[in-house]
């Protein structure tokens, strides 16, 4: 018998009884009001405690209640890979991207204006140097381009697409993951694109790392701002990772220990 150190994807395969802070955290998303700008949880913890499994119980969790809510109320939730991408620009239209598709997979009567807007948006953060337009793939010809000459000014378009979000019946939740084991350069890159240039009414975000690694990241942002500081500016609320009693961990691995002998013996289970 293998034991996979892996994520768990469900409450249903919770074993070390993480699934009720899990769930509770889906609750408090889905009861969070309106507001104008986005919301950023923290999620901090060592590597192997567990956050990317709190994560996929708290989303699972969400999917499953709103199942009762109307379509057009019902999150819209994606999960954004940044260790994908290493400059800026790219990093910055991908998310556009994922953000365009996830929204226009679930109200696409909104594909045209919503489209226009984000391309727009793109085209004036920098974020076409190198990459085709939203709503294009990536490995679209450069002509694409020309598509996103912005006609009006960064302020305009962000009240467009604030607005936009404004108006959404639901929320757009964004996962990401794993910020710890980027670099930092990275990790300042992901962090700038969450609290500036994708800070939307009605959006959240739910972000796994190490808080020991980013706070070391983000020292270097700012001469004379520690780490902790500038994350606290970020994170309006953070969760340790819940600690695990001992005797839970020892009865988990001690019942394992007894399937693999059995196994070993051809007994039965």
């Amino acid at each position: 018998m293998f034991i996979s150190d892996g994520a768990i994807k469900n409450e249903k395969e919770d074993k070390l009884n993480r699934a009720g802070f899990a769930q509770k955290l889906g609750e408090q998303i889905l009861d969070l009001g309106n507001y104008e700008e986005s919301k950023v949880i923290g999620i901090y913890g060592d590597w192997g405690k567990g956050k990317t499994s709190i994560l996929n119980i708290a989303t699972s969790h969400i999917e499953e209640i709103s199942k009762k809510l109307k379509k057009t109320k019902r999150p819209i939730i994606f999960r954004f890979n940044p260790w994908n991408f290493s400059e800026q620009e790219v990093l910055l239209l991908a998310f556009l991207q994922q953000l365009f598709s996830s929204v226009n997979q679930r109200l696409p009567a909104l594909k045209k204006d919503f489209q226009k807007n984000i391309n727009g948006l793109a085209k004036a953060l920098g974020a076409f140097e190198s990459v085709p337009v939203v709503g294009i793939p990536l490995a679209a010809t450069g002509k694409a381009i020309n598509l996103i000459v912005p006609e009006e000014s960064l302020e305009d378009l962000r009240a467009k697409i604030d607005e936009f979000f404004r108006k959404l019946e639901c929320k757009v939740v964004v996962i990401i993951d794993d910020v710890d084991r980027l670099t930092e350069k990275e990790i300042r890159q992901i962090f700038q694109l969450v609290k500036v240039n994708a800070n939307f009414p009605n959006t959240i975000y739910l972000i796994a790392f190490d808080r020991n690694v980013v706070e070391k990241a983000l020292s270097a942002e700012q001469e004379g701002v520690s780490g902790r500081d500038y994350l606290e500016k970020i994170i309006q609320v953070g969760f340790d990772v819940p600690t695990i009693e001992q005797s839970r961990i020892n009865a988990f691995l001690f019942s394992n220990l007894s399937t693999i002998t059995k196994v070993a013996r051809n007994e039965p289970r």
